[in-house]
């Protein structure tokens, strides 16, 4: 089903858009090989995709940790997508709990505190709280 040299079906799930096979052939492969972060990191991409946040960064902490040993991961794909799930669920949160989201962004700096995303939280931080105003669509000239 990969398709593709080195990559594995639930990697390939996840760019069809299966979200929920994805999860399912990450849990299988890890039944097989527990050590390995990929497995764990394809997971956490899916739940994310799907909006379930908080496995998605409980997937995310374990990846880390295997990696300690494995060091097989992309670190900086790893943190553009630690940082973009703790926002998206930030953004989720901001509405009915501004502080809450900022407390939630704020993990990123613990996790990564070299991170290449100190600065978004700083500007995100700000936006979550309603002191600056965030545009999503261009006007047209």
């Amino acid at each position: 089903m990969s398709g593709q040299y080195g990559s594995t079906k639930a990697g390939t799930l996840l760019r069809l858009g299966k979200f929920e096979e994805a999860i399912a052939a990450a849990t299988d492969d890890l039944a097989r090989d527990a050590a390995n972060p990929e497995h764990v990191f394809e997971r956490a991409r899916a739940h994310a995709a799907m909006e379930r946040f908080d496995e998605a960064l409980a997937d995310l902490d374990q990846a880390l940790a295997l990696d300690e040993d494995a060091a097989v991961l992309d670190r900086d794909e790893v943190d553009d997508t630690y940082f973009s799930t703790l926002l998206q669920a930030a953004r989720k949160t901001a509405a009915r709990a501004p502080e809450e989201a900022v407390a939630s962004l704020a993990r990123y700096g613990k996790v990564w505190p070299s991170g290449s995303h100190g600065r978004d939280v700083i500007e995100w931080t700000r936006r979550l709280r309603g002191e600056v105003r965030t545009e999503w669509t261009k006007e047209r000239a």
